[in-house]
């Protein structure tokens, strides 16, 4: 669970302070919208849907690593 609250924090929780440090990089436009609105009202959530994948997925593997460990003779 850490590991996905700093892949999240590191990620998603830092474009605003990359939009905030580089003004130029939030005035850009893709399509005619803005990035910054872009990324994080679009361009986030296939990110977010990887990463709860990728967090139940080892959750399911650690599961089933502890439940072979309590079942050994």
């Amino acid at each position: 669970a850490l590991t996905v609250l700093l892949m999240l924090a590191g990620t998603v929780g830092l474009l605003p302070l990359l939009f905030a440090l580089a003004p130029g990089v939030g005035r850009l436009k893709l399509f005619g919208i803005p990035l910054p609105w872009l990324l994080l009202g679009a361009g986030v959530y296939p990110y977010l849907i990887w990463l709860a994948w990728w967090s139940a997925r080892r959750a399911e593997r650690n599961e089933q690593a502890f439940e072979e460990l309590v079942e050994r003779p």
